[in-house]
């Protein structure tokens, strides 16, 4: 969702549509955070860990259908929120 956001547009040149495309990439780079601190600290009340923290376990080890289904949840609200704004 993202990168077609990034893709869209007029073509106006090279330097001005791949400065757009790579902020917009770039961006992208906030779904980890929120992954880490909306859905594992706020809502599982777990403590922040870069990795094998509870949402971590949880999916891959025990695999919780609702938690994959939260974190997929928070992506999407996250990716439609920088589709918006950007």
């Amino acid at each position: 969702m993202v990168v077609a956001r990034a893709l869209e547009g007029d073509f106006v040149g090279w330097v001005v549509s791949m400065r757009g495309y790579g902020g917009v990439l770039l961006s992208a780079l906030a779904l980890y955070p929120v992954r880490q601190l909306f859905v594992q600290t706020l809502l599982l009340r777990a403590p922040l860990k870069a990795r094998g923290g509870r949402l971590d376990d949880g999916i891959a080890k025990e695999r919780s259908v609702g938690l994959g289904a939260l974190e997929g949840a928070t992506y999407l609200a996250t990716a439609l929120s920088i589709a918006r704004l950007a």
